[in-house]
């Protein structure tokens, strides 16, 4: 964990001086930050959905899988 740290932070500080060198303003820079943010929640929200619908998907899987058991127990294939 402390060598990722490490590294997140000398990226970090490496993009950050990138920026500075090509004009970029601190305001440049924390909106840019905004916007990575934003899109990370957008695809967060999206995956949520996705495992949403797979998660439905399963149950009623399951439930059919429950009731086609329940109907041969019974014998009533």
């Amino acid at each position: 964990m402390r060598d990722g740290s490490v590294l997140r932070k000398v990226v970090s500080e490496r993009h950050g001086a990138q920026r500075k060198r090509v004009g970029w303003t601190e305001d440049d820079l924390r909106r840019e930050f905004e916007i990575i943010r934003a899109t990370v929640f957008a695809a967060q929200r999206l995956l949520a959905k996705l495992l949403d619908g797979a998660e439905q998907a399963s149950l009623c899987g399951y439930r059919l899988a429950a009731l086609e058991q329940s109907r041969k127990v019974a014998g009533t294939s």
